[in-house]
């Protein structure tokens, strides 16, 4: 079944949502902020450290925040513990996607307790056809 034939209260529209991405890898930045941009995300933040992250959620409002697992010496978990437990409300509530290149059911555990309300394995099978897309369209410029 296409999104097409979805009934409305099924799609996926983000237009109106402002998404926060915080990954240490640029080449990942710019797949997943494509991916939301691919669910009407307009407004995508980016940031590749986490004293960048912790400034833009303190100065915007955010309404879905990405965060990869993969900061040195569990950043991101200690990250998310900021987030739930002292950040001010309404940012302790924001919802958030910790992403993985290796999830294992510890880190699934880890990501569970430090507040994170779901864990996506990296890349997704959007992100594949994203890389396919944009690999093929350079190829056929510079031909």
């Amino acid at each position: 079944m296409s999104s097409a034939n979805l009934p409305s209260h099924l799609k996926i529209n983000l237009q109106s949502s402002t998404i926060l991405i915080v990954d240490d890898n640029a080449m990942s930045l710019e797949i997943l902020s494509s991916v939301f941009y691919g669910f009407g995300a307009k407004e995508r933040m980016k940031c590749a450290d986490l004293d960048e992250a912790k400034r833009l959620l303190l100065a915007h409002h955010i309404d879905l925040m990405i965060l990869d697992s993969g900061f040195p010496d569990d950043g991101s978990f200690k990250f998310m513990h900021w987030v739930r437990r002292e950040s001010p409300d309404p940012i302790c509530f924001v919802p958030t996607i910790i992403i993985s290149g290796h999830s294992t059911r510890a880190l699934v555990r880890k990501a569970r307790d430090s507040g994170g309300h779901f864990v996506v394995a990296k890349p997704s099978r959007r992100a594949c056809c994203s890389i396919g897309w944009r690999g093929s369209r350079m190829r056929s410029v510079r031909s």
